[in-house]
Order: structure tokens, then C-alpha cells, then sequence
């Protein structure tokens, strides 16, 4: 769109196709930053020559550094939207490079922090571009569509990194992790139409402060909702590598198929959202999920006994809806 002022519902269909379409890929390249070490915990700890705990409170810094997000919103309504998605991808290939380049696990504990606080910048840019174009009674379906790229980088991560550090090193790993987000940067830039802020969008985010919305309890259920959740799936995804590599010793390529489960098991609940979000109702569909995920946590420990039954525990925990 010309402009932030352009409304959703003048965007022709195949356009928001289009948008929904780019912006999942985009995504997809973004997740993989997240997504490539839980898999692979033992085997990145051994590269670099210290403890899993040090692989697993780099991924925590990662994932904490979110909590600055309400600070980097407002950056892409004053920059625009692509520009904000383009510039934090561009930043990956680089903190990816740099990351091989020295090797060492104070440059991967440097870089896993860039890659959260990119994905902190990248993310808030891409989900307003989304909403920029998609009309409101869609969203759900847009929105569930695009969050597919969290499985479909996992899909993607799992089995290449495994393939990687079997045959080559972690820097081989990094190399083409920066390679896709450098392409994916340039994708962003050629196929994603101009976003420039308008007057009108420049006022409002000057009389917007980014804590003011904690006081609305909505935002705050919100808030509460998702993190809880996130953190959930944290302490299952930086641990369930290094449980699998020590109860049945499965070789990285074997353990980076296996991990291809999981990500179809997400596919499963972002279809769900995709499909049924729109018209059951968001928030139904989200209480639903929290239920269902609560309820597969607490089994969880039951599947532990083999490998099969591990595989299919997880394919069960993870949708979340």
C-alpha cells in the first residue's frame, strides 16, 4: 500500500494472497533462527567446546530478550513495514556470518541475542503488514496460514542441520543460515509492495506509550496467556534434543528426521487455527487449545519408555492452537 492509511478491504484479493504468501516464506526464514539448536543441543554444546547448560541459557537470552518487544513495535510504524522486515533479515545473514566466522561460543551466545532482538524487530513489522492488508473477518485464517512458517522452518532446520553437523561443522550450519536470510531480505524488498507511515499514522504513534496498553486487562490476559504458553514449549523444546540423544543415541540425521514430527504436529494446530479460527472464534479456539495442550503436558512423562512412543508424545503436545 501508498501509504499506512490504505484499509484493508481496498486490497484485491489475489493481493492479500500474495502478501499472506510472502510473508509466510519471510517468516519461515526468520524462524529458523529460533529453531535450528533445540534439536541439536548436545551436538552444537560439543562444537563449541562447553556444557549443554551453555547451549540452553543461549536459546533462554534468545527467547528473553522479547520482553523489550513493546519497545520495538513502534519501529516499524515510523520506518515502514518492509523496510523493518528487510533491514532485521539482512542483520541475521550477517550476525549468522560473523557467528561462523569465529566460532566460538562467545560469538554464539552475541549472535543467538542478535537473532532474538532481530526477531523482536521482525515480527511486530510483519504481523502489522499482514493486518495492514487482511480484512478483520479473515485475520484468523491469514494469520493461521502465516504461522505456519514456525513449523515449516523447523521442517525445513531439523533435517539440513542434522545433515550439516554430520558431515561438515556448526559454521557450515550458520553459512546457510545466512544465506537464506539474505535471500529472503531481498525477497521482502522485490515481491512486498512499499509501506511508507502517513501523517496521520506519524501523530498517532507519538501519543502512544508503549506500557499504556497494560492497563487494559484484555492486553494483560493476553500477555499472561502467551508467555505462560511460550515458556511451556520452552522447557519441552531446549531439553527434549538432549533427552533424545541420551535415551536412544540416535545419529543427528536420524534425530533431525525424527524432529520432522513436531513441526508436522504444528502444521496440525496452525491448519486448525487457519480453518475453524474465523468461525468458532478466537478466543474459543484459544481456551480449547490451552486445554488440550495442559491436558498432553501432564502425560507426557508416559511416552519417555521408547522411541516410538516419545516421537508420537511429542507429535501430541506440540500443536498449540
Amino acid at each position: 500500500m501508498a501509504d499506512l492509511s490504505t484499509r484493508a478491504s481496498d486490497t484485491p484479493a489475489r493481493g492479500v494472497f500474495s502478501v499472506v504468501l510472502m510473508l509466510t516464506v519471510a517468516r519461515t526464514c526468520v524462524n529458523m533462527t529460533r529453531r535450528f539448536t533445540y534439536t541439536f543441543v548436545p551436538e552444537i554444546a560439543r562444537s563449541l567446546g562447553v556444557a549443554n547448560s551453555a547451549v540452553q541459557n543461549a536459546i533462554a537470552a534468545q527467547s528473553g530478550v522479547s520482553i523489550l518487544s513493546p519497545f520495538a513495535g513502534g519501529i516499524a510504524d515510523r520506518f515502514g513495514r518492509k523496510y523493518v522486515m528487510a533491514g532485521a533479515m539482512t542483520a541475521f545473514g550477517i550476525l549468522a556470518l560473523l557467528g561462523a566466522a569465529f566460532a566460538t561460543y562467545s560469538a554464539f551466545f552475541l549472535m543467538m541475542i542478535g537473532f532474538g532482538l532481530g526477531k523482536m524487530l521482525f515480527d511486530p513489522a510483519a504481523l502489522a503488514y499482514l493486518g495492514d492488508r487482511v480484512p478483520f473477518a479473515r485475520r484468523a485464517t491469514a494469520v493461521g496460514i502465516n504461522e505456519m512458517s514456525w513449523g515449516g522452518a523447523l521442517l525445513i532446520a531439523a533435517p539440513v542441520t542434522g545433515l550439516l553437523l554430520e558431515r561438515s561443522t556448526l559454521s557450515a550450519v550458520l553459512v546457510a543460515l545466512g544465506m537464506v536470510n539474505f535471500a529472503g531480505a531481498l525477497a521482502v524488498v522485490v515481491l512486498l509492495p512499499a509501506d511508507r507511515p502517513s501523517n496521520e499514522s506519524r501523530a498517532l504513534r507519538v501519543r502512544i506509550r508503549p506500557w499504556a496498553v497494560l492497563r487494559h486487562p484484555a492486553v494483560v490476559a493476553s500477555a499472561l496467556y502467551a508467555g505462560l504458553n511460550a515458556a511451556a514449549n520452552e522447557l519441552v523444546f531446549i531439553n527434549y534434543g538432549a533427552f533424545m540423544d541420551a535415551s536412544f543415541g540416535l545419529a543427528l540425521s536420524a534425530l533431525g528426521f525424527v524432529t520432522i514430527a513436531i513441526s508436522l504436529a504444528e502444521g496440525v494446530g496452525e491448519g486448525v487455527v487457519a480453518t475453524l479460527g474465523d468461525r468458532l472464534g478466537t478466543k474459543r479456539l484459544a481456551l480449547t487449545g490451552l486445554a488440550i495442550a495442559a491436558a498432553c503436558y501432564g502425560a507426557l512423562p508416559l511416552f519417555a519408555s521408547s522411541l516410538t512412543l516419545a516421537t508420537v508424545g511429542i507429535f501430541f503436545v506440540v500443536p498449540r492452537i
